[in-house]
């Protein structure tokens, strides 16, 4: 796989896979990709295939530290692990821009094509940023700190940069408390070794009994319409479905493929201190990316943001969704402006759709980009 060119002063690259242009388009639209949790962009290989009949190009990225990215050095590691909010914000000032940074340069050495109109409305071109799961860490700071990054990566990435998805994101990204689901990994009866050896089963499983009141939520118009956590989170269905039809994405890997797609140690080292940053600091990077009306006009300005929320999938996702589409309601209801955000649901799938249906995952996305 390539490296990119250098995304900091340190001389930082990333590692990641390119599906390459489509043969003859000339409108293509590029959808940058991010991993979360403990996956590597192995996990998004199965949509490439796909890529050219919807018209776009993938890139999959590994996150510093994964795969042939550049690792942290020992200042940043410090910082990583740091239980202090200003060094962690730090850290992030320096470290969630470089994903701007490689925007910036993909577009620029791959010439990829422009944004373009046509007569129908219809956009072609341009960038799609994508992000799963735990990978909103990196990108709602990149929106929070746009004012810092350098003026002419600003202008390239406002340029190109049509579409922010947050793709079945958690709530650690948005700052908020843990919301009242069932987590093996907030199970006081299990040991860690226990705790685990759940987590694959749950985070990878299908939860097709939500009660109508959660998608009642993604649906509201008004905040009188929207459900009261209460009866939100008593719709959630906590259990997954154990039946052999619902296998659970990762129990049904094979130990070949899970370890192409996967770097525990990595997860472990670098990424689970970073999910765990102070949770102030996220929801106040959350905050300024959802009502921060001057912000989204200065950085980024023709960017919309779309949250993506897998309707089959478990509860931790589920809240996160929640919580940002009242913010949403709230911004609406006091009148106040701001980057053009909404929740999406996509239906049939659990959190792991681009590895149990890469095609339909491709034909979504490429759906989606506005």
């Amino acid at each position: 796989m390539p490296l990119s060119a250098a995304i900091n002063k340190d001389g930082a690259k990333f590692d990641y896979e390119d599906s390459g242009a489509p043969p003859g388009s000339s409108t293509y639209t590029t959808l940058v990709i991010l991993h979360g949790g403990y996956f590597t962009n192995g996990v998004f290989r199965r949509m490439i295939p796909f890529a050219a009949a919807s018209d776009v190009r993938l890139v999959l990225l590994n996150a510093r530290d994964f795969g042939k990215s550049t690792p942290f050095n020992e200042a940043e590691m410090k910082a990583i692990t740091s239980k202090d909010k200003e060094s962690q914000a730090s850290f992030m000032r320096g470290a969630a821009p470089e994903y701007a940074a490689f925007i910036a340069w993909f577009v620029q050495h791959e010439k990829i094509p422009p944004v373009k109109v046509d007569r129908s409305g219809r956009k072609t071109g341009g960038v799609g940023l994508i992000g799963w799961s735990g990978a909103s860490d990196w990108f709602i700071p990149m929106f929070a700190f746009a004012s810092e990054i350098p003026e002419q990566t600003q202008n390239v990435v406002g340029e190109y940069l049509r579409t922010y998805v947050m793709y079945d994101p958690t709530y650690y990204a948005i700052g908020r408390d843990d919301p009242p689901v069932y987590c093996p990994l907030r199970d006081p009866a299990l040991t860690p070794q226990q705790q685990a050896e759940a987590f694959p089963a749950w985070v990878s499983g299908y939860y097709p009994d939500h009660k109508p009141v959660v998608r009642a939520a993604f649906d509201a118009m008004s905040l009188d319409a929207f459900p009261s956590s209460e009866e939100f989170f008593k719709g959630i269905q906590n259990e997954r479905d154990p039946s052999e039809k619902f296998t659970p994405t990762l129990l049904r890997m094979s130990p070949e493929e899970l370890a192409q797609a996967s770097d525990v140690e990595v997860f472990v080292r670098s990424t689970l201190p970073v999910l765990f940053f102070d949770k102030s600091f996220y929801a106040e990077c959350a905050h300024k990316l959802v009502f921060d009306e001057a912000h989204a006009k200065q950085c980024f300005p023709k960017t919309t943001v779309r949250l993506v929320i897998n309707m089959l999938g478990q509860g931790d996702c589920m809240a996160c969704a929640y919580f940002v589409k009242e913010m949403l309601l709230k911004r609406e209801a006091s009148g106040s402006g701001g980057r053009p955000m909404d929740v999406i649901p996509f239906e049939g799938v659990n959190h792991m759709p681009h590895w149990d249906y890469p095609e339909k995952t491709v034909k979504f996305f490429a759906s989606i980009v506005q």
